[in-house]
């Protein structure tokens, strides 16, 4: 049967994926150190030309050495890092720690495997767990108190152009000719944090149809 080979567009797809992964070892020249892979086959796979694709001796390598995800190195699919598939939000917690902690710290996978058991043996998971979970709740915070800072700023700013278009309609009815320029004016400034703040900015003016 004849050797079938990778699309040139799979194999730059894959070289891309791991030039990404091998930017957190801080330069591609101590990825390769780090992985034991030489020199050589290293120029292969990062070629701009017809990049060359790591065989699978590599690539058992890269997955058991580099905690790599060979879904997304081959696929793009899932995340970098291989991770236990969990359903409970503190297990993904712990997963995602066990990932990095796994690919950065520079331990065979027999080594990282006793001295995570041991963790866990030790009660030192459940010690941590809630300090972990608080750590990622205080990095959201902010963001999230900016949002609702801001829907609480828009909400203020809907009611006030609620009760603006009111008075609007009341002077249209009046004096249409002189209000109309007036109701423009408003209606261009406001469109700008209306649309902003997820609302259909109009053009049509209080009494208008």
């Amino acid at each position: 049967m004849p050797k079938s080979k990778v699309t040139p567009r799979d194999a730059k797809s894959i070289r891309d994926r791991l030039k990404t992964f091998a930017a957190r070892y801080g330069s591609w020249a101590e990825f390769l150190r780090r992985v034991n892979v030489p020199r050589t086959t290293g120029i292969a796979w990062s070629r701009l030309d017809k990049p060359g694709v790591p065989e699978v001796p590599f690539l058992l390598r890269l997955s058991r050495d580099a905690n790599v995800n060979l879904n997304w190195l081959l696929l793009g699919e899932g995340p970098m890092l291989r991770e236990r598939q969990t359903d409970d939000p503190a297990e993904r917690v712990k997963a995602a720690l066990e990932a990095e902690l796994r690919q950065s710290e520079d331990a065979s996978p027999e080594e990282f495997r006793a001295a995570w058991d041991r963790m866990m043996l030790r009660g030192d998971w459940s010690k941590v767990e809630d300090v972990v979970l608080q750590l990622a709740v205080d990095g959201v915070r902010p963001r999230f108190q900016e949002n609702l800072r801001l829907v609480r700023h828009y909400a203020g700013l809907a009611h006030v152009y609620n009760g603006l278009r009111e008075v609007l309609k009341a002077y249209n009815a009046k004096d249409p000719k002189r209000a109309t320029p007036l109701i423009r004016q408003v209606e261009r400034l406001l469109s700008e944090p209306l649309v902003g703040m997820g609302l259909p900015a109009t053009d049509e003016a209080p009494g208008e149809k």
